[in-house]
């Protein structure tokens, strides 16, 4: 940064280009360097609440230091767009996963208070949370503040719209997370200590979705409604009607009943995409040993299979000739791995996102099975 010259024009013009949240961001960024990394929650008033002309004389005293995360931001904008461009030139697409919410100690939440439902010093009246489901049995509370919904329709989806503008210029494909909460969120007190008490709430469903796919252009979107069973009326309503494709996982399938939405025989049409199984779950392997006998005997007779340890190729070839319009097997699933290379557990706050691949771990022959299931069925 001291060796770059900030009157650059590529520089200048992205600056400019970004205005509408790069000075807020770089400003929050520098605030809680000057606090020590502390929240903004326990600045000084002045700061906390946005006085108007402690934020000039900030931007005035901090000008060397704004400017170095505007550099920061430049140049990861530079180096991502280059590797987008490489990877689309070989033939490869990224999705982008955007959260639903966002930290409450971010610039967004410190920048657009009116937006989240706050109290008056800034803390959450309600954080997200998710009740208890098959990702854990005793739900999960996220902390994240909740969206103040009459305030972003009076200001028609602004801060939304710029949002998903802004991610979908990292990506081809958009993929909108955790979308059960645009029907209905839950929510639950910040001093909860467990989700079982939370209440469901009314969010804004189509409006928020069409503010969505009009700020994205072009940009591919899919949606994660994905589940044992859709737990919201009105999700898979909204995602039909839509056209947007939504997901299904084949190891959230297998639990339950015969009319889980992720078994493939209940597909209700193709525009979906068909996971193995995700960063948020068990490996496919993984999967397949932790099940009981009486699980065992369904998942075999449901693929044909009858060695156990055939059964997850057996489960990602289910994937494959399914109706879905994509199927998308991870790394991990197509190496053979067990949940010792899972990414995620929810619910936990360590060891998570550890595991990476590394340069010709797929061996020839395995590489020769990809590409025979891609060519059966026409991948």
């Amino acid at each position: 940064f001291d060796r770059f010259d900030t009157e650059d024009k590529e520089y200048i013009a992205f600056v400019e280009k970004n205005s509408y949240w790069i000075y807020d961001y770089a400003l929050f960024c520098v605030l809680k360097d000057h606090h020590n990394g502390r929240e903004w929650l326990v600045w000084e008033d002045k700061y906390r609440d946005r006085d108007s002309q402690a934020l000039k004389d900030a931007k005035e005293l901090f000008k060397k230091d704004i400017e170095f995360y505007f550099f920061c931001q430049y140049k990861f904008d530079t180096q991502w767009q280059q590797l987008l461009e490489y990877a689309n030139s070989r033939g490869i697409q990224i999705i982008g996963d955007m959260p639903f919410y966002v930290a409450h100690d971010s610039a967004d939440v410190w920048s657009h208070r009116n937006l989240f439902q706050l109290n008056s010093d800034g803390s959450p009246k309600l954080v997200s949370a998710v009740p208890p489901d098959a990702f854990s049995a005793t739900g999960q509370i996220w902390g994240s503040p909740v969206y103040d919904w009459e305030a972003m329709e009076q200001e028609k989806f602004a801060w939304w719209k710029a949002r998903a503008m802004q991610a979908s210029k990292f990506c081809n494909v958009l993929k909108l997370d955790h979308f059960i909460a645009t029907v209905k969120y839950y929510a639950v007190n910040p001093l909860a200590e467990s989700s079982a008490n939370g209440k469901w709430r009314k969010g804004p469903g189509k409006k928020l979705l069409e503010a969505i796919s009009i700020a994205v252009g072009e940009t591919y979107i899919i949606i994660d409604d994905a589940g044992p069973k859709t737990t919201v009326p009105g999700v898979k309503k909204l995602v039909e009607k839509s056209g947007i494709p939504g997901s299904r996982i084949l190891v959230l399938g297998f639990m339950g009943e015969a009319d889980n939405d992720n078994l493939p025989h209940n597909f209700s049409r193709s525009n979906v995409i068909v996971y193995t199984s995700t960063h948020d779950t068990e490996t496919v392997n993984g999967y397949v040993a932790s099940r009981t006998m009486e699980e065992h005997t369904y998942l075999s007779h449901y693929t044909g299979v009858y060695d156990k340890k055939k059964l997850a190729d057996a489960i990602i070839k289910v994937a494959y000739s399914s109706v879905a319009d994509v199927a998308i097997a991870s790394m991990q699933d197509l190496l053979g791995l067990g949940n010792e290379a899972r990414m995620n557990a929810p619910a936990t706050v360590s060891g998570n996102w550890q595991w990476r691949v590394s340069q010709n771990t797929l061996s020839p022959e395995r590489c020769d099975w990809i590409r025979q299931l891609a060519f059966i069925y026409r991948r």
